[in-house]
């Protein structure tokens, strides 16, 4: 295992993007200030530009050019988990009245499945890879969180998969019968989740059929690389790559999370954690892209000016 993104190489891609305006706290022409959290990246599929949620200049749903350049809000609704449509038109994102699509131009912007009940919220978002559905995830009667898809211009929401277990069996809980942030593989006929107690299944939509995935300790926010061959998660607080194939793990960059592949797999987009803390409401949070060769990583967007990173 390896930590990559040492102060020198953090400290180096921050002054060079500080170098592209005229003031290191301005971030694509919109002042942010030391409470900024950029969070949730998600790769379009061309590869030239990053969705995310953030709370800068009132919130919303940003996109931003790889570079780190051209910052663009499309919608002012305060979201969370944006996920890009395969084709590219369109972004689904997590609202507080449920799951919303809008297009990428920032026009017409709608709800497609809408929370059932005071406090419940749909999460985690996530494209079939031909378009036609979108999973997302929702606490069911039993109080666990399931994974359910729903038409892309919406309609009637239906569980995506038969429950793994059963609240007479000895080892259902709330925890581990949860299905939390689906990822789909790219022919669609699998789909990837945890479960609240950092368990990793990969399961088969057409059957249901569950198998475990060995990862290093708990492991979160499971992502497909697009050739398969690897899965991106969240372990212990930092971004990991496990190769499928060997077994073998990797540790790429600490204190992050919410990882997404570059369509050609050569890097990671993930929010990262400014002060070792993950939680977007309370601490200031920047995206990073982390090259999955271990080369190194560099700053995408950043929000507090002053921020020298801890080794």
């Amino acid at each position: 295992m390896s930590r990559i993104a040492t102060v020198a190489a953090v400290t180096a891609a921050v002054l060079s993007l500080a170098a592209c305006g005229s003031d290191p706290d301005d971030w694509g022409g919109i002042k942010v200030d030391f409470a900024t959290a950029d969070a949730t990246p998600d790769w379009s599929p061309d590869g030239k530009q990053i969705a995310f949620a953030s709370n800068r200049d009132g919130g919303g749903i940003f996109v931003v050019r790889t570079d780190g350049k051209e910052i663009r809000r499309v919608t002012s609704t305060n979201g969370k988990a944006p996920e890009w449509s395969p084709d590219g038109k369109e972004i689904a994102f997590e609202a507080s009245d449920g799951l919303r699509v809008v297009a990428v131009t920032g026009k017409g912007e709608h709800r497609v499945a809408r929370v059932r009940s005071t406090g419940e919220q749909s999460l985690a978002p996530a494209w079939s890879p031909d378009g036609k559905r979108i999973a997302f995830v929702r606490e069911v009667s039993d109080g666990s969180y399931v994974i359910f898809v729903v038409p892309r211009r919406g309609g009637v929401a239906r569980r995506l998969l038969e429950p793994a277990l059963h609240p007479d069996d000895p080892d259902w809980s709330i925890l581990t019968a949860s299905e939390l942030t689906p990822a789909w593989s790219s022919d669609g006929k699998r789909i990837a989740y945890n479960n609240n107690e950092g368990v990793v299944y990969f399961a088969t939509v057409a059957t249901g059929d569950r198998e475990t995935v060995t990862t290093d300790g708990a492991g979160y926010d499971p992502t497909w690389s697009p050739d398969g061959s690897k899965l991106a998660y969240q372990c212990a607080g930092s971004l990991c790559i496990a190769d499928l194939a060997t077994g073998a793990f990797t540790t790429l960059l600490g204190d992050a999370g919410a990882p997404s592949w570059s369509p050609d797999g050569k890097e990671v987009a993930v929010e990262r954690y400014l002060y070792g803390n993950a939680n977007a409401t309370a601490s200031p949070m920047a995206l990073y892209v982390v090259r999955a060769d271990e080369s190194g990583a560099d700053v995408l967007t950043f929000g507090p000016g002053e921020f020298e990173p801890d080794e």
